[in-house]
């Protein structure tokens, strides 16, 4: 295993006035150095651009989304400006297309997370493939990488405890049986697939 300055990237947390910031940023050469933010707040350290996974609050795009840098998809922007209530002032693009952040192809890949949940995987100039997640509910569409920045929900792989299936049948049991229940959702993506399993 290569250690990472061989493979390219630095990671970066940066310090705010209360500490680090959530998440972190990549740098990275590509003709020139890069810093791609990744699921976090902005600051006034100005990176390359501020790559958003998905809508879920624990992304941080209530403040990314304010940025002329930030970059998501077309579901995730939209999804932002409802929980919002803010006009995205950044770029979108189509889950699937490869799109262009400052001189860098980067491609996208859905994560079945959330709807317009998204990878982003490039390439630097010393040949590291880099692929930044967010959280994945389904790893089938995404390409081999050689550097991973990931969330770690479900632990070891290999583990078959650490494997999870939706208890769509107890759901419903749970729902017939009560007039009134309350279940714990995030606001977009589970909220919306309950009503898509009610319905």
């Amino acid at each position: 295993m290569k250690p990472l300055y061989d493979l390219g990237v630095l990671p970066v947390r940066y310090r705010t006035g209360k500490g680090f910031k959530p998440h972190l940023s990549l740098t990275f050469n590509a003709e020139k150095t890069h810093t791609f933010a990744v699921d976090t707040t902005r600051s006034y350290h100005s990176p390359d651009s501020y790559l958003i996974t998905h809508a879920h609050s624990d992304h941080h795009g209530k403040s990314a989304m304010l940025s002329e840098k930030a970059i998501c998809s077309e579901e995730t922007s939209r999804a932002l400006e409802i929980l919002y209530g803010k006009k995205y002032a950044g770029r979108t693009f189509k889950l699937g297309e490869t799109i262009d952040i400052a001189g860098v192809h980067v491609r996208t890949y859905p994560t079945h997370h959330t709807i317009g949940s998204t990878a982003f995987f490039w390439e630097n100039e010393v040949g590291t493939r880099i692929l930044v997640t967010g959280d994945v509910k389904d790893a089938k569409d995404l390409p081999k990488c050689d550097l991973l920045v990931t969330e770690a929900n479900y632990g070891d792989f290999d583990d078959p405890n650490c494997h999870f299936n939706d208890d769509i049948g107890t759901f419903r049991e749970a729902v017939k049986e009560h007039d009134d229940i309350a279940l714990g959702a995030y606001a977009f993506g589970k909220a919306q697939r309950a009503v898509h399993v009610l319905r």
